[in-house]
């Protein structure tokens, strides 16, 4: 690995400041693919596996429980702006019926989930339908979630059961892989609930994106996300994809309480003609670094075919990278797809009429939003198969472009 200057990207979930307390006592760094030497057009698939060799829920005494988050994101554009949907692992499953609204209970457990939140955008601009049957292990489950108590509607997948019980020798083995699937108009269904617990219809016309989770060999069709062809026509050119830590109990310097090693490898992005890896790979930010986090317990590393993301250990002080400048390269073997992508034709289509959204998302006094406000009435055109969608440029990461979210800082 080295250091190099670098143009700094960052997704944006939602823009807003996080409180204080939160931000002082978080560590983690980011990681981008380096747009210099990745930069395709026309993504419309994208896979990347984890091999999580411990993930650690229960602390050591007398030491607190401190969340651990893989905070990763899919990066989605098109000709209005971009949009990114996490795709994460926590040290947390989740209590809740299917389709429960407003605050939603975690408990310790390895636990995976999916995100989408735009505070920018009314409940009718996105939605999720779930596809696996919620009954079975480890209880894929669909929600809508009031996020940090903030009044802005997460919608989410969260596994309801613990994962598994990773250790050095027998690691979970998790494979997302993301498709892009139909374009329609006004789908019909429930797909988006608001926090007063009222079903919203979706209007205007999205493009479904299917997300599918194997573990340890076992593959889940999870959900389809509903998003808005102006801004997830495809997978984004230069960002498709965005590896993140957020590990608590760095001001109080007890990362150590509980450890996680995950280690990231065949990450490719598919155009429809071809797959392209994701192997040069640049970090991007480190949070509130020199302000307050003193644990320097974390960070990442590369053993030159993979991506290794760790915290805990005294040696990750010394074998792990921390410095915004930091490259990295992950070069290993591919395996063929085990999913093969089903590409529909985007589809110009002018929704009929206007619409008013039946909910606008305020957020409370303390938080001071950025970006535009979204208009009511849509009449998207969005490019053709053959054009490449040109997204808007990602802003420079800062505290303030990071939110909290689902889980207390303290633990359950």
């Amino acid at each position: 690995m080295k250091k190099t200057a670098l143009l700094v990207m960052a997704p944006i979930f939602v823009a807003f400041g996080a409180p204080a307390t939160l931000a002082y006592d978080t560590a983690g760094c980011m990681l981008h693919v380096d747009p210099s030497r990745f930069n395709h057009g026309n993504l419309v698939q994208l896979t990347w596996q984890a091999q999580i060799f411990e993930y650690d829920f229960t602390p050591t005494d007398p030491n607190p429980f401190k969340i651990r988050i893989e905070f990763n994101s899919v990066g989605f554009g098109g000709r209005n702006g971009i949009h990114y949907v996490g795709a994460m692992i926590q040290n947390v499953a989740h209590t809740f019926s299917d389709d429960a609204y407003g605050q939603i209970d975690p408990f310790p457990a390895l636990g995976l989930y999916l995100s989408s939140l735009n505070q920018n955008w009314p409940d009718s601009f996105h939605g999720l339908s779930i596809n696996c049957d919620t009954t079975q292990p480890p209880r894929f489950g669909r929600c809508f979630q009031d996020i940090d108590w903030l009044g802005l509607c997460g919608k989410n997948i969260y596994t309801r059961q613990n994962v598994g019980n990773p250790s050095p020798s027998t690691p979970v083995t998790v494979r997302w892989t993301v498709t892009k699937g139909d374009t329609v108009v006004n789908p019909q269904g429930n797909l988006s609930r608001n926090l007063n617990g009222e079903w919203v219809p979706l209007v205007g016309t999205f493009v479904k994106w299917n997300f599918q989770i194997e573990i340890d060999n076992v593959p889940y069709d999870v959900a389809d996300y509903y998003l808005p062809i102006e801004d997830a026509e495809y997978i984004l050119a230069g960002d498709p994809l965005t590896l993140h830590q957020e590990y608590f109990g760095s001001a109080d310097r007890i990362l150590a309480s509980q450890k996680c090693t995950v280690r990231y490898t065949d990450m490719r992005a598919y155009d429809g003609t071809g797959w392209h890896s994701l192997e040069d790979w640049n970090l991007t930010w480190r949070i509130d670094d020199g302000a307050g986090n003193a644990d320097n317990r974390f960070g990442w590393k590369s053993d030159g075919s993979s991506l290794i993301s760790r915290v805990g250990h005294e040696s990750d002080i010394t074998e792990c990278s921390r410095d915004v400048g930091t490259t990295f390269t992950a070069t290993g073997p591919t395996a063929t797809p085990t999913v093969t992508p089903t590409i529909t034709p985007t589809r110009t289509i002018t929704p009929t009429g206007t619409f008013t959204p039946t909910r606008t998302i305020t957020p409370t006094p303390t938080v001071t939003p950025t970006g535009p406000t979204p208009t009511p009435t849509r009449t998207p055109s969005g490019p053709t198969p053959t054009q490449t969608a040109t997204p808007t440029a990602t802003p420079t990461p800062t505290p303030a472009h990071r939110v909290r979210r689902h889980l207390r800082p303290q633990g359950p």
